[in-house]
């Protein structure tokens, strides 16, 4: 079913074709999805800074707080494979709670995806890290638009490659 999907993935606002991305979505180190199962991947991180005041004036600022966020929607085929093997994450660890339900939320992942935008050669890579689930939303279709699922995750780091070396805002 993951082959029915001909719409391009949208990876941080871009959207490049299939032949330009990779994705990898992998709970305790197995690769779970591949672009065909996901419609578009959102991350961001935001650094706060604080002012130290004199006088009613800034004087100085501190090197801040950063915050990370995720967000993904994959395709129902794919939403299986993610859930499932999520599933088989939780069991592994003993996140099982009373009546034998697996708690998908409590499972640490990591989200890696490189691409090259449209009329561009350069290799975009970007990784979430230390992702837990924290929402899911299922937005059924009739015809030939395709069941998506949302996902909203808690991202523990979000980095940038740039010529082989992770950046991050701090």
């Amino acid at each position: 079913m993951a082959g029915a999907n001909n719409e391009y993935p949208l990876l941080d606002g871009f959207a490049p074709s299939w032949a330009d991305c990779t994705l990898k979505i992998q709970a305790t180190g197995v690769s779970l999805l591949t672009a065909r199962d996901v419609k578009s991947i959102n991350s961001g991180s935001t650094v706060e800074v604080g002012t130290q005041m004199a006088g009613g004036r800034p004087k100085q600022t501190t090197s801040g707080s950063v915050s990370h966020e995720g967000s993904f929607t994959l395709y129902l085929s794919g939403a299986l494979l993610f859930e499932r093997a999520l599933k088989d994450a939780a069991v592994a660890a003993g996140f099982v709670r009373d009546g034998g339900v697996a708690q998908l939320s409590l499972v640490h992942f990591q989200i890696d995806y490189v691409f090259t935008p449209p009329g561009s050669t350069q290799i975009w890579e970007r990784r979430m890290k230390g992702c837990r689930l924290l929402s899911d939303a299922e937005a059924p279709a009739e015809g030939t638009d395709a069941t998506t699922v949302d996902y909203k995750v808690f991202v523990t780091e979000r980095v940038k490659l740039v010529d082989g070396i992770e950046c991050a805002l701090l």
